[in-house]
């Protein structure tokens, strides 16, 4: 890598996660080298989530940064925007999402953003191992050869695994903040992202490795199903906009 240790800006929203959310917390903090900062927002919840996310902050001060409690944001996605809206990027070279119940890998950032670097490319994904409680595991294949208008109907990855430049997350925080009427609309946050690049020229890398686990169970919202159902569900996402913003 060109660059030692970004800075790099992690936002992580959360909502009744206190099953797996320390084991995310802690696969996050052990990244190799990379500097971080970790925004979190919490959905109103009804479990601990909110204490285990304040514990790792008085622990870390200096790594962890929790956003003011209490509203309902309905759904990931919204919490995302949340997050968007109101991190400042300004002190941050690069910004990421994550999940509050899978696992990283300790490299997963480090190597991400040396391939941005490689790649000349403001925004990055890949594909994902996906596993179940029962030790299942599946490869989530999303490193497809790019082409016109592919951001339309599906994601490049889960949004866990997006890292993106400040140039970028910026531009998409503005467009955010003009569209604010129409927030509420918008389910899939990492989607948007992706078809906010595409469609203004930014570049994007899709990378076939696989740098962290991703867990499913049944609450997640959008998660590892293929097939017939998965693209009726797409295509219903694509008819309402909810990966858009009118």
């Amino acid at each position: 890598m060109n660059e030692r240790f970004p800075n790099v800006a992690i936002l992580l929203a959360a909502y009744n996660g206190e099953k797996y959310i320390a084991e995310q917390l802690d696969s996050i903090i052990s990244q190799s080298g990379v500097k971080l900062t970790i925004f979190i927002s919490v959905d109103k919840c009804n479990d601990s989530t909110l204490a285990i996310v304040q514990d790792y902050e008085s622990k870390y001060p200096e790594i962890f940064k929790t956003l003011p409690y209490g509203d309902s944001y309905g759904s990931a996605g919204q919490n995302f925007v949340r997050l968007l809206c109101e991190v400042d990027f300004s002190e941050f070279q690069y910004i990421s999402f994550a999940d509050q119940d899978d696992i990283w890998l300790p490299n997963k950032l480090e190597v991400a953003i040396g391939k941005m670097i490689v790649q000349n490319v403001d925004g990055y994904s890949s594909n994902v191992i996906a596993f179940w409680k029962s030790g299942r595991t599946q490869l989530i294949k999303k490193d497809y050869k790019q082409v016109e208008f592919d951001y339309l109907f599906e994601s490049p990855g889960p949004g866990c695994t997006f890292v993106l430049t400040k140039v970028l997350a910026n531009s998409i925080k503005s467009h955010l903040i003009t569209k604010s009427d129409n927030l509420k609309d918008l389910w899939l946050h990492d989607w948007y992202c992706y078809s906010f690049a595409r469609f203004n020229d930014f570049k994007w890398f899709i990378d076939s490795s696989s740098l962290m686990r991703y867990r499913q169970h049944d609450s997640n919202e959008v998660g590892a199903n293929s097939g017939w159902k998965s693209f009726v569900s797409r295509l219903s996402i694509i008819l309402s906009y909810q990966g858009f913003l009118k």
